[in-house]
């Protein structure tokens, strides 16, 4: 059943947003995203500008002034027939998105003159000093006390935008920081290390047991530090330097992070015992079976899983793959494997080359006589989906 702000605008889960969002861009239509403070509006964008391999320009409404976005005026010196005629200079983004993808965000927080130039941008993508050409332009801003300027979106000006919020659920969140966020590549660009997969795993099961994915409005507002997406990911890159048994900077930095409440909560799933690094249990899963938490387990083959799927380690998801078989039902099993189908999909719809890779995973999979396995043997026999589907995909 549809969600609905106190406003009436409807709200939107990252699979529905990228559906909107897709329409939206091969129609060039005019669109409006409201979200929290660091849900992924950003990151959402990014990811049709890369589904369409497209430049994507990111300009902040809180960080320009209204000249930095119309250009500069200047005195014509070089026609004799328009000598001494003030001209104005297109800023350099203009050039940059000219066939790309142009997102303005926190609009609603930015001062009347920057968010006049902003929301004309979005409606007619072009300014009496320069046009855009073939170039998408959405508008995004925040929700709650950091929308100052919403006001300034007038009734006539809703009534030409596809107006929405965007929410993503627990288990989108999860999935993205376990298998992606549906173009194929890893959830997040920094990653590389063993420490890094380790790292994100971790924190994907601290956002899945405790629920933590968006901080309530009273808590953004209240100026200290508080959980969301954005903020679990820079928790999740900062812990990949932070031992687990130095409980004191551990606890101090997702303090920063996330925010005090947060920072229990995630502290009480992770403990303090050493996990096994990723290639460790890619090597042999039963590394984990001596670890005295579920939360622990899970945090372990999910960081596993993780980097043997991005790195194609066939012999090694098929290890995971049948361990995670072996586990009682309300065991770490069921949570990993609901978003391994959909991996599967957004990997080939991103990557065709991957296609042969992931048929021998499957295959292997396949003479395992075991039923929590069907779903894997089902994607062997079906077609993957075309190159530009991977918006369609719904995250289990």
């Amino acid at each position: 059943m549809p969600a609905f702000t106190d406003s009436g605008i409807l709200k939107l889960n990252t699979a529905s947003a990228r559906k909107a969002l897709d329409r939206a861009y091969r129609m060039r239509g005019s669109v409006f995203m409201l979200g929290a403070p660091g849900v992924g509006k950003t990151g959402l964008v990014k990811a049709i500008a890369a589904q369409h391999n497209k430049a994507c320009v990111v300009l902040s409404g809180s960080a320009y002034a209204s000249t930095d976005l119309q250009g500069l005026p200047f005195i014509n010196n070089s026609s004799s027939v328009d000598n001494g005629e003030v001209r104005w200079s297109p800023p350099q983004f203009a050039s940059a998105v000219r066939d790309g993808i142009l997102f303005l965000d926190e609009i609603t927080s930015a001062g009347p003159n920057v968010q006049a130039v902003m929301l004309r941008l979005v409606l007619e993508r072009r300014l009496d000093t320069f046009d855009l050409g073939d170039a998408w332009v959405i508008g995004a801003g925040n929700t709650g006390a950091q929308a100052a300027g919403y006001g300034e979106l007038t009734a006539p000006m809703i009534n030409r935008v596809s107006l929405f919020e965007f929410e993503p659920t627990l288990a989108e969140v999860v999935n993205g920081f376990r298998f992606g966020w549906g173009d194929g590549r890893t959830p997040f660009s920094w990653m590389e290390t063993e420490e890094d997969f380790a790292a994100v795993g971790m924190i994907a099961t601290v956002i899945e047991r405790t629920g933590l994915v968006i901080a309530s409005s009273d808590l953004i507002e209240s100026g200290g530090p508080y959980h969301s997406p954005r903020s679990w990911e820079q928790a999740a890159h900062e812990l990949a330097y932070i031992p687990l048994s130095d409980v004191t900077e551990l606890e101090n930095m997702l303090t920063y992070r996330v925010g005090r409440t947060a920072a229990a909560q995630a502290l009480a799933v992770l403990g303090g015992d050493v996990l096994p690094y990723p290639s460790e249990v890619l090597a042999n899963p039963h590394v984990v079976d001596s670890l005295p938490r579920l939360d622990q387990r899970t945090a372990a083959i999910s960081g596993g899983l993780s980097q043997g799927m991005f790195r194609d380690d066939i012999d090694g998801i098929v290890r995971i793959a049948t361990w995670l078989e072996e586990q009682p039902e309300s065991d770490v099993a069921m949570s990993i494997l609901r978003g391994f189908p959909a991996f599967y999909r957004q990997r080939i719809d991103s990557d065709p080359g991957a296609l042969d890779v992931w048929t021998e995973v499957f295959t292997r999979l396949s003479s395992i006589p075991t039923p929590r396995l069907d779903r894997f043997r089902s994607l062997v026999t079906e077609e993957p989906t075309t190159s530009n589907s991977s918006s369609t995909v719904e995250v289990a």
